[in-house]
């Protein structure tokens, strides 16, 4: 019995480490005839994740080539724009470690082909690595804010201007 309680002990000291918090949180402005994503992430739950799902070691202390290259390739599987019915293609700029252990992923798109009026965006980021992922985007379009929330089975949202 001893020994049961030792178990919960452990267990509670390393569970109160982790952060209950599980969500990304994005802007996304439109200027310069450009989409500009900005996207942080809690760098254990990122790191892990990826380790989990690309099998390779992920360190956001040494920024590589093949580190960005993977945060790429997941951001792309993981975030569809759709700006007036043409999908956006991300590409990636730069995966920085801010403080407090977040990661600050920027990309851009090309140039667009028309003032964005309406946009759809798919988001899952970390949608199977944790049932409880929350993802948080402002759109920033012609002046106006639009915050949007992202979970598990309501994935897509649009929003519309004239």
């Amino acid at each position: 019995m001893k020994y049961f309680y030792l178990i919960v002990c452990i267990s509670s000291i390393s569970w109160s480490w982790a952060h209950p918090i599980k969500m990304t949180s994005a802007q996304l402005n439109f200027n310069d005839n450009k989409a500009h994503f900005l996207i942080n992430f809690f760098e254990d739950d990122f790191e892990a994740h990826l380790q989990k799902t690309y099998r390779t070691n992920i360190d956001f202390d040494q920024i590589e080539k093949e580190l960005k290259t993977i945060v790429q390739d997941y951001i792309n599987k993981h975030l569809t724009l759709v700006v007036n019915g043409e999908i956006i293609v991300l590409h990636h700029i730069k995966v920085e470690k801010k403080a407090n252990n977040i990661i600050h992923v920027t990309l851009t798109s090309d140039v667009l082909k028309a003032t964005p009026h309406t946009i759809l965006v798919t988001n899952t980021l970390l949608f199977e690595a944790f049932e409880n992922q929350s993802n948080i985007l402002h759109i920033l379009l012609n002046g106006e804010k639009h915050p949007l929330q992202f979970i598990s089975g309501d994935s897509k949202k649009r929003i519309s201007e004239q």
